[in-house]
Parts: C-alpha cells; sequence; structure tokens
C-alpha cells in the first residue's frame, strides 16, 4: 500500500508541475525580408508561454547558427545589409523549456555592380573586337552600351561586339547596367584603330660601317600640325623582342602592332610624330655594343632627313627591346624624353644616371621568360635614388602582356607630354606639395626627427587603394592614406643629415583581365639639422645608451673624459640603436659619429 500510495503521490507532482507553468509557444513567426545593400531590414518574433521568457536571435550562413550579441528583443535590427541569403531565427526559453522560431531568409536587393571592366584594344584597320563585362547585382540586369557618350542602338547586352573598326570607330566605349534597384558606369574602354603594318614604309639604314639597319616609318602627312615653332614632330623609337629579329622588315610591326598605338587614327591627329621600328639582326641583341652605338646614330640619320623634335625622341620596347630600352637610357641618359621598358631587365646599379628621365615601366607578376623581379628591382632603386617611375604590375598574362600595356588609356597623352629635361606633370602621379612646393629639387631644412607631410594623387580613374611613405635613408615606412589628397603626421624618425622621403600610390593597373596594380611615386630630400639625440639611462651597474639608429654608413659611439678638453677614442661599433657599457668611475662624455 504504501509502494502504491508513493507512486501516486509522485504521478500527483508530475500533474501539478506542468498545470503551474507553460512552455514557450512561438505566437507569431518571423517573415523572410529583403532590403537594398546597405539598407536596414526587420525581423519581428512574438512568444507566450509562463515568464519570464528570455530571447535570443540567431543567425547562420550554413548549418551552423552563432548568437547575435546584443540581439535579445522581439524586433532585431540590421543595419547597412550586404550579405544575402542569411537566414535567422529566434530561440525563447523559460524555465519549462525552449522553441526556435521558423527560420526567415533575408534577401539583399543589390544595384549591379562591375566586377570585370571592359578591356581598352588596339585594333589594326578593318578588323574587329569584342568588348566584354561581369556584373553582380539583382537580376534582371539590362545593359546599354556607348560610344563617345551615345547610346549604340541595338548593344543592350553585357558584351559586343564591333566588327571591321575604321577611323570614325575610335574612341572611347563604356557601358551602363541597371536594375530596379540601381544603375552603375563601367570604365571605359579606349579602342584605338592603327593603320595597317604593312602601310610604314620600308627602309634600311646603312649610315653604320658594317651594319645594315631594316626599319619600318611613318611620316606626318603632309599639312599636320607640329609640334614646335618649325613644325617639328616628336619621334617614338619602337624596339621588338627576340622573335622577331630578322631581314624580313615586316615582323617588328606585324607581330606586335599594338606598339602603333601612338599612330592611330586618332592619335595622327592629335600627336602627329614620326614612328620608327628597326628590326635587330638575328645574330644581335639591342643590348649589343655595337647596337648601342648604332642606335643614336640611326635616330640623328633621321633627324637630319625630317624635321625633328630632339627635345621628344622616345623610346619603348618590349622583351628583348624592354632590356634594349634600359641600356639605352644607360648609355646615353640624356637623349630620351621619356621610355617605356615592358617585360625587360636592366642594371639597378646605373639608375643614377638617368633618374630623371620619366619612365612608365610594365611586367607581370606570371612571367617566366623575364621575371618580374627584375623590374622590381629597377623601379626601387629609382625610386631610392630620387626618381619618380610609374610602375604597372599585372596580376596574370605571363610575359606577352604588351598589347594590354600598349591600350592602357593616359599611356600616349602621358607620354608625348614629357620633354627632355623637364618631366611634366600630368596623370597619373602623385606628388609631394608640402613641406616643399612641388617638384622642389633641393633639401628642404627640418630641425625636428619627425614631420608632417602631405600631397595629391591624379589617376585616370580610381582613387588610390593604399599610400604609403617611405624613409629610404632609415627604411622606415608607414601608411599615408588612400585618397587624392592625402597627409600624415610624424614621418620618421629622421636620421641627422639628408632623408629621402618617398611616397608611393597604388592604383588601377588599367588592364581589367590581368589585373594587378598601377604604382606611381615621388620623392622629397629632408635635411634633418638637429643633432643625434643620444639619450643615457642606467640599468643596474650599466649604462645604457640609445639613439634614433638607421641610415647608410658605420656609426660608433665615442668616449671622452673631459668635454673641455675632449679626446675621443674608446670607439664602440653601433650595430643597433642602443648599446650598454659597464659604468666606469669618474665623469664620462659620449657622442656617436657616423663614417
Amino acid at each position: 500500500m504504501k509502494e502504491f500510495l508513493g507512486c501516486f503521490m509522485l504521478f500527483a507532482l508530475l500533474v501539478t508541475s506542468t498545470a503551474l507553468g507553460a512552455p514557450p509557444v512561438i505566437a507569431v513567426q518571423p517573415e523572410d525580408q529583403s532590403a537594398l545593400l546597405g539598407g536596414t531590414a526587420l525581423f519581428s518574433v512574438q512568444a507566450s508561454g509562463t515568464g519570464p521568457l528570455q530571447l535570443q536571435w540567431r543567425a547562420t550562413l550554413g548549418t551552423t547558427f552563432t548568437n547575435i550579441p546584443g540581439a535579445t528583443n522581439s524586433i532585431l535590427t540590421l543595419t547597412n545589409v550586404q550579405v544575402t541569403n542569411r537566414r535567422f531565427a529566434a530561440v525563447v526559453t523559460n524555465l519549462e523549456g525552449a522553441v526556435t522560431s521558423r527560420l526567415a531568409v533575408l534577401t539583399v536587393l543589390r544595384p549591379p555592380q562591375f566586377s570585370l571592366h571592359p578591356a581598352s584594344a588596339v585594333v589594326v584597320d578593318g578588323t574587329g573586337v569584342s568588348l566584354s563585362v561581369t556584373t553582380t547585382g539583382s537580376t534582371p540586369i539590362e545593359y546599354q552600351w556607348f560610344f563617345n557618350g551615345v547610346a549604340i542602338e541595338g548593344e543592350t547586352g553585357p558584351s559586343v561586339y564591333l566588327p571591321g573598326l575604321t577611323a570614325s570607330a575610335e574612341g572611347d566605349y563604356w557601358v551602363t547596367a541597371s536594375n530596379i534597384y540601381g544603375s552603375s558606369t563601367s570604365r571605359v574602354a579606349r579602342v584605338s584603330v592603327i593603320p595597317a603594318p604593312s602601310s610604314l614604309e620600308p627602309r634600311v639604314f646603312t649610315g653604320v660601317p658594317g651594319l645594315s639597319l631594316p626599319y619600318r616609318l611613318f611620316v606626318p602627312q603632309a599639312g599636320a600640325s607640329g609640334s614646335g615653332p618649325a613644325a617639328l614632330y616628336p619621334l617614338v623609337l619602337f624596339l621588338h623582342g627576340a622573335g622577331e629579329r630578322g631581314t624580313d622588315n615586316f615582323s617588328q610591326v606585324a607581330n606586335w602592332p599594338q606598339a602603333m598605338v601612338f599612330i592611330s587614327h586618332a592619335n595622327q591627329s592629335r600627336f602627329p610624330l614620326l614612328f620608327v621600328a628597326p628590326q635587330c639582326p638575328v645574330s644581335k641583341t639591342w643590348s649589343d655594343p655595337d647596337m648601342l652605338r648604332a642606335l643614336p646614330l640611326f635616330l640623328a640619320a633621321l633627324g637630319a632627313e625630317f624635321p625633328v623634335d630632339t627635345n621628344r625622341l622616345y623610346v619603348t620596347g618590349l622583351s628583348l627591346g624592354g632590356i634594349g630600352s634600359w641600356d639605352l637610357l644607360r648609355v646615353r641618359p640624356t637623349l630620351f624624353a621619356a621610355a617605356i621598358p615592358q617585360s625587360g631587365a636592366g642594371d639597378p646599379t646605373q639608375v643614377n644616371l638617368f633618374k630623371d628621365v620619366p619612365i612608365w615601366n610594365f611586367h607581370s607578376a606570371s612571367d617566366s621568360t623575364v621575371p618580374v623581379t627584375f623590374s622590381q628591382e629597377m623601379i626601387q632603386a629609382l625610386r631610392v635614388a630620387g626618381g619618380r617611375p610609374i610602375y604597372t604590375e599585372y596580376a596574370s598574362g605571363g610575359h606577352g602582356i604588351w598589347g594590354q600595356a600598349y591600350a592602357t588609356p593616359g599611356l600616349v597623352e602621358w607620354t608625348l607630354a614629357q620633354r627632355r629635361g623637364v618631366g611634366a606633370s600630368v596623370p597619373p602621379d602623385i606628388r609631394i606639395q608640402s613641406p616643399a612646393p612641388d617638384g622642389s629639387s633641393t633639401p628642404v631644412p627640418v630641425a625636428t626627427n619627425r614631420v608632417s607631410i602631405a600631397g595629391h594623387v591624379r589617376t585616370l580613374w580610381d582613387t588610390p587603394t593604399t599610400i604609403r611613405w617611405y624613409n629610404y635613408t632609415t627604411h622606415a615606412s608607414g601608411a599615408a592614406g588612400s585618397t587624392f589628397d592625402w597627409a600624415v603626421d610624424g614621418v620618421g624618425p629622421l636620421l641627422g643629415g639628408v632623408n629621402r622621403i618617398g611616397v608611393v600610390a597604388s592604383t588601377y593597373s588599367f588592364a581589367p583581365v590581368l589585373g594587378g596594380v598601377t604604382m606611381l611615386s615621388d620623392s622629397l630630400d629632408l635635411d634633418d639639422q638637429a643633432p643625434i639625440r643620444v639619450v643615457a639611462s642606467r640599468e643596474g651597474e650599466l649604462l645604457r645608451i640609445d639613439w634614433p639608429g638607421g641610415g647608410d654608413g658605420t656609426f660608433y659611439l665615442e668616449t671622452a673624459a673631459d668635454i673641455a678638453k675632449p679626446a675621443w677614442g674608446s670607439r664602440v661599433p653601433l650595430l643597433q640603436p642602443s648599446v650598454t657599457l659597464p659604468i666606469a668611475a669618474g665623469n664620462a662624455y659620449f657622442r656617436i659619429v657616423r663614417e
């Protein structure tokens, strides 16, 4: 009987417990929501049950839920939404149990954005080109292509094919992408239409004994406006790659005609110039001593025959010709107004000879024929020497990136703005404008260990992605911003004497398919006229000497016993910016010297 009563009592307790408290129940489930990209979304839930009720919102992109910190109210507010198809649920609990709501899905409504922009191109007269884009965003997306600001009738897809191009088709192309949530405009793709390579006049230069140099020449049409008081014309020298060596006097322009962008139909009117493409003998390279002697004589002969502006000679080359371009700068550093080496290599120990020549260098990080490190070393050496090179490094494309490089918008304008001995300030570029005027060529005196610098960036499309400053003397560096107008405080520490400060801005490479960056450079010399600051402190039985450190040369700590009549001695080489010494009896004075 006692056992039966015990069981009855247990049953009664269970029934009583159930009757006194009710587990939570979802009364109103959260609904799926949609919100514009960057907008706000609200989810709500209603629950009943014995209080107190506790609520926690959870979120997931996959199968694992995570709690949203602080989301414990019946209404969940999400701001600046970015990720679509994310799921949310509310978990409600009390002492009697827990219940989870249905999964509510957030759909982010996105206006179109371009993940791949149209690529600029250089095409031969009569041939065609395809332009295409890739976009993200909520579908459906509508497209409209434009040419020089006018809508192209019927071209309403993500790609367009332009057949049989002639001079009238040369210009700027872009596309707009639209959906009900917004619209976006692509970057501009410049299509340059060049004459057929066969139209360039075939010639042979025999002005150097023992050398017969075939070449192709383009001369502006009679009546074309020149660049000087006597109708002088700029001249572009193009050096081909190894595969075009020979005597056929055609492959040097036929294999990579994109170098002829300087004489596209539009550029013939805007920038009349001479374009010359010699052909290197099979047994030689452009860097052979006799070729480096012959090329300036070749240019001089052209200058004697045609009205050439000798202050506007430009050299460009690819692969073997890129190497030749660097070497021509080395042996004739005052001959050219600008240079455009591509996929080449030079001697970084010789850049001081031509550091003031404007240079726009191109290379690909994936080049297995001429490794990209050759260009990286040349550009870094130029920066340290005080040059202002532009460097485009593509992420892909291998060795043969030249077609895309010559199609770079703004390249022709940048090149032809340069004049020998006068570096033009044209975009793309970066300038340090403070603490010295733009283009200061003398060290700026300062009397502080750190200094503020500021300046401006000009690009051809996007804002710069990063700007960094460098003290090439002490090897310190830091961030300087990512906007057109940039400034940074506390550049330093400066070493006593002249410190070369550089800035490098990274921006779009202008090659959508290849990716990568274009880097712009400037530099300024600061003369820190404050003495080297030495700090002494005691550490037990040792004396610690601290100093700024860094810079070139060998540094020594010298000691003297009498400051009135110092006899400096006891030289200790300083390998790092601090040294500890045993404390000796009597007075001691210290100084740091550099040799």
